[in-house]
């Protein structure tokens, strides 16, 4: 079964000790571009901006990450079956409306608004008193929905989702996060924009990062908790794949790398998820959201 994992940090993770991600492979990771491949995933490959190149040197870092793996995008893009989605983590790298022009030029397919805290479009999740898109990050939204470039709202604080579900047109997912009420963390989503989102049309890319799973032993179980819990309130047609492998610290029981999505499919249909509803949640609904907002 093909997998579209909305949000892997495999790049920069690669890219920060030296090695090209797309033909070495460090034990260390989560995932290589091997591993992958022969599990069926269709990644978006994340190009996260780390706190010390904002604001001033977002677009640079951008630019230097993405000259470095220049070639092997290049190559992968022009494929005619899609094997990659490139996505840029931090809305820092837009301090004007030519930049989102030159990232569909070089093929970025999906952008993250905030990561967690200000910038010039919106508030993060960690930011105290919260406020929702600037003036600018509206102009933004906009922009991005006539580029056909997905919006990702992962990260984004409350007051800025709901300015977002008011505002775009498209609809728009939100990469990595997963349930509040079943664990209490600022980067997991309400049942109410759980709904909200489902009702846009977008997607949940529900996350393997342990404290998104459970504040006490995260299981590859309770992951599945999350996935009962959106399918209950808001339908499974608002389900994906959201793993952040290459982004966490610590793994969960069960998920513990890119070897074991089939964990996952097998827990999913012992937990009373039809063959069907499967493979909504592993491809098919985020493949919706895409030929929707980028062609």
């Amino acid at each position: 079964m093909m997998i579209i994992d909305c949000h892997l940090d495999s790049l920069v993770f690669y890219y920060n000790k030296g090695l090209n991600f797309f033909n070495e492979i460090d034990p260390e990771a989560q995932t290589s571009w091997r591993s992958l491949k022969e599990a069926d995933v269709v990644p978006f490959l994340a190009i996260y901006i780390e706190e010390k190149f904002k604001p001033d040197g977002a677009w640079e870092r951008f630019i230097q990450i993405y000259n470095f793996y220049q070639n092997y995008l290049n190559s992968l893009f022009n494929q005619e079956k899609t094997s990659l989605y490139l996505s840029v983590e931090g809305g820092e790298v837009i301090d004007n409306l030519l930049r989102i022009e030159h990232l569909k030029q070089l093929g970025v397919a999906s952008l993250t608004l905030t990561w967690n805290y200000k910038n010039l479009i919106a508030d993060g999740v960690l930011e105290n008193n919260p406020q929702g898109l600037t003036t600018f990050g509206r102009k933004v939204v906009r922009k991005l929905n006539e580029k056909k470039i997905l919006i990702d709202a992962a990260h984004l604080a409350e007051p800025g989702f709901w300015d977002l579900i008011d505002l775009s047109e498209k609809p728009f997912i939100v990469s990595h996060a997963n349930c509040r009420s079943l664990c209490d963390h600022p980067r997991n989503l309400t049942d109410r924009q759980i709904k909200a989102l489902a009702a846009k049309g977008g997607v949940i890319g529900i996350s393997f990062v342990p404290d998104f799973i459970s504040a006490e032993f995260p299981t590859l179980e309770k992951l599945v908790a999350h996935f009962i819990h959106v399918a209950e309130i808001a339908g499974v047609n608002v389900l994906a794949i959201g793993s952040d492998f290459d982004g966490m610290e610590k793994r969960a029981e069960g998920v513990e790398d890119c070897s074991k999505y089939e964990n996952l499919k097998e827990a999913l249909l012992r937990a009373g998820f039809l063959p069907g509803e499967v493979e909504k949640i592993f491809y098919q609904n985020i493949d919706r959201v895409l030929k929707e907002v980028l062609y």
